[in-house]
């Protein structure tokens, strides 16, 4: 009798740990990511050069729309070009009432718009609109949303992003390479990859794009929607054979962990 209650408790107990293990998982994965996530210098990955990534993004949010531009801050090597994105999120979708909405920006120093794609809706909550830029010098954008006439959700929202020529971080050690070389090793950096999604590992939770393997860890958020996701549900819903674009973290491990995930150029999942 009494080796039946032990064997009751002891199925109970398993029964509770193995109900836990993902809460746990999660609980470590936050940690983890909150250890590795200071607000240090990083690198990316740009358009025609390696470009060093300072702040990923800049938004506002005054009012019911909000304006997110990525990046806020690079360091950009002389006489190179950057994408510089630009996103509106609508709380009300598309066409509204007050339908004159427009996006406005102004250059300042040695910057030069050698593109511009004029903008487009992506789905009735999000607007996108991409400007490649050179760098001839340090400059910056200031861009504007101005809400629709007579809206009373509110009137403007505004950032400045800055693009700084220096190629020097702030121990004095250049980490500015060519496109052809691999990702930089600097821990705490964020890394953008993008590519065709080759394969997914439901077991490890990562991708695999353009030869390196991206771990999904945490929760997310489904921007336009205000929906929150577990790690393995994102994954779940980025579909193999998908353009991605992914800015990564390098934790201390090495390992590149995701951070923001944009699928076909229009869902975007942000670590929350």
């Amino acid at each position: 009798m009494h080796t039946g209650k032990v064997g009751l408790i002891i199925v109970i107990a398993l029964g509770v740990l193995f109900a836990l293990l993902p809460v746990v998982i999660n609980i470590v994965d936050e940690t983890l990511y909150k250890q590795t996530h200071a607000k240090t210098t990083t690198t990316t990955v740009g358009s025609s050069a390696e470009v060093k990534i300072l702040v990923p993004e800049v938004e506002s949010h005054v009012g019911a729309d909000k304006l997110v531009v990525i990046p806020g801050k690079a360091i950009v090597d002389p006489n190179s070009t950057i994408d510089v994105i630009i996103y509106v999120y609508f709380k009300h979708s598309q066409p509204c009432a007050h339908p004159d909405w427009h996006i406005d920006y102004k250059v300042q120093g040695g910057l030069e718009i050698v593109g511009d794609d004029g903008g487009k809706l992506i789905d009735p909550k999000t607007y996108k609109r991409v400007l490649k830029v050179r760098v001839l010098s340090s400059g910056n954008i200031t861009v504007t949303y101005y809400y629709g006439s007579g809206c009373p959700e509110g009137t403007i929202e505004q950032v400045k992003v800055e693009l700084l020529t220096s190629t020097k971080n702030i121990s004095g050690t250049s980490t500015i390479t060519n496109a052809t070389s691999t990702t930089s090793k600097e821990v705490g950096g964020y890394i953008r990859i993008s590519g065709i999604v080759k394969q997914k590992d439901t077991l490890h939770r990562a991708l695999y794009i353009s030869n390196k393997i991206i771990y999904i860890r945490g929760r997310w958020l489904l921007q336009g929607t205000g929906k929150i996701l577990d790690s393995s549900e994102v994954l779940e819903r980025i579909p193999v054979g998908a353009h991605i674009i992914v800015i990564c973290k390098l934790s201390k491990t090495g390992r590149l962990q995701a951070t923001k995930i944009i699928i076909n150029n229009k869902t975007i999942y942000t670590r929350s």
